[in-house]
């Protein structure tokens, strides 16, 4: 995807230093929100209160250990360096101190590079996995075995409560709009027919995200089908443009590859039927889908 590599929104789509305590007023009963810049809820990584107290609560005994953990740090230096690396990519090139901004320069090809994964605020996700998991370890590590399950006890109570004000909402609308089992409109017999014959599932008009991606890439991920109905980070702008011409080519010729199905929306279907061969393929509206099947009739 040469052509859609590169978009802009490195050092905009980053992450505050202040994230890691910031609950954005929706994720925290107890912690508040803390002020941001632009483009920072890209970079939104509140660690959550049960964490934070426990981090607050190790840090006297780390510093007792603190020549134990120096070793540690010495034999896991390539885990640390990528911390580190990634904490650093995370930030951008604009380092956000809550409300304010700290910038400087980096080369032009640098910048290229960094603009390909543009939301850099997420590479900082792997560094918050390990700063919980060597916060469980370090409780477990240097307390008695009765206080380090008390304490580990404790964090998680409050961690899964407090946190509730943002996962909660989120669940009961899923749960009320989809329940508990994900279901596509595709259950005429004519489908698991159709992915046996076919090794594709194509969309007319091509687009990135249409409005029936979801649906149609679900059933081909279940059948084992290739499709071009996804929805995509990058998308090669020539690529693209090669299969808008491909398949408008089929709609005008009646020209079909044998191996695919075909979804069409309305303006694609009447045209497709004008020059189609309706003795040889299938022209149907299925569960609400226009669906043209090749060589279907005489198969």
């Amino acid at each position: 995807v040469a052509s859609g590599l590169n978009i802009g929104g490195f050092g905009y789509y980053r992450m505050n230093l202040l994230s890691p305590f910031n609950s954005d007023g929706s994720w925290s009963y107890i912690l508040g929100r803390l002020p941001t810049l632009g483009g920072d809820y890209e970079g939104f990584n509140f660690l959550g209160s049960g964490i934070l107290l426990l981090i607050l609560l190790l840090l006297p005994m780390l510093f007792v250990k603190r020549n134990e953990i120096v070793v540690l740090i010495k034999s896991y230096w390539h885990v640390v360096l990528m911390a580190i690396a990634l904490t650093f990519f995370a930030l951008s090139n604009k380092i956000a101190i809550g409300a304010y901004e700290i910038s400087y320069y980096i080369p032009e090809f640098l910048l290229r590079i960094s603009e390909i994964f543009r939301a850099s605020g997420r590479f900082f996700w792997p560094v918050f996995y390990l700063i919980v998991l060597l916060s469980v370890c370090c409780c477990i590590r240097y307390l008695k075995y009765g206080m380090a399950i008390l304490l580990l006890l404790v964090v998680f109570v409050i961690q899964i409560v407090d946190t509730s004000k943002g996962w909660l909402p989120h669940k009961n609308y899923l749960l009320s709009k989809y329940g508990n089992s994900w279901s596509i409109p595709l259950q005429h017999p004519f489908w698991n027919d159709a992915a046996k014959k076919y090794n594709n599932i194509r969309q007319i008009p091509v687009k990135n995200m249409s409005s029936s991606w979801l649906d149609i890439s679900y059933f081909a991920g279940v059948n084992k089908l290739s499709t071009d109905a996804v929805y995509l980070a990058r998308v090669g702008s020539v690529n693209l443009q090669d299969a808008i011409k491909k398949s408008e080519y089929a709609l005008v010729s009646g020209l079909y590859d044998q191996d695919s199905l075909y979804i069409l929306n309305d303006a694609a279907f009447y045209t497709a039927l004008l020059s189609g061969n309706t003795q040889q393929d299938l022209f149907a509206r299925i569960d609400g889908f226009n669906v043209i099947a090749p060589g279907w009739k005489v198969c």
